[in-house]
Formats: C-alpha cells, structure tokens, sequence
C-alpha cells in the first residue's frame, strides 16, 4: 500500500504542477507486478478517482503489463474509478513509447 500511495503522491505533483494547457503522456511500467489484492485495487480505483480534474493534462495513459492476472486487476479497478478505462494497457514498454509518440506528434 506504501508504494501505491507514494505513485500517486507524486504523480498527483506532477499534474499539479502543469500550466493550463499543458499535456503528458503516461507511461507506467508495470511489468514485474504481481496481482494485486482487493485493498491495493480499491486504493489504486480511488486515488484515481481522485485526481479529478487534473486528468485534463493526460493525453493518454499507458500501463505495461505482461500478467493477465494484473490486467485483470487493472479492469477490476476501473469498476470503481470509470475515468481508469481511459488506460490503455500495451505488452513491452516499446509498445508504449511508440504509441506515446505517435500521441504527442498529433497534438
């Protein structure tokens, strides 16, 4: 639970200090990650839902997840924050770079 308050603690800084207008993509390398439990995926849903307007700055986001268990998570988690749909979840953080790019030479 530490961990996962910590990433949104400072992701939470981060949108937070955008300007108005201002874009990201996000990457989140979840590659290693074992399933997390029912506490872990409510937290990770709520502190989502949280951030509010500050999703406004996210272009797009992006989870690498090799585990069907941890995209199972992923989804369970978007039951409770319906904004966590928005996260497009890619197999190899090649897949999310490239897709990130190709994100930001549209805008």
């Amino acid at each position: 639970m530490e961990e996962a308050a910590e990433f949104f603690g400072e992701y939470r800084a981060v949108l937070e200090r955008l300007q108005p207008g201002e874009k990201v993509v996000v990457i989140t390398d979840f590659t290693n990650a074992e399933r997390p439990g029912p506490d872990i995926r409510k937290f990770v849903g709520e502190s989502f839902r949280n951030l509010g307007d500050l999703r406004k700055h996210v272009v797009n986001s992006y989870l690498v997840v090799s585990s069907a268990m941890v995209r199972g998570a992923v989804t369970a988690a978007s039951w409770i924050a319906p904004s966590m749909k928005t996260i497009t979840m890619v197999a190899t953080f090649d897949d999310a770079m490239n897709k990130a790019k190709a994100d930001l030479d549209a805008l």
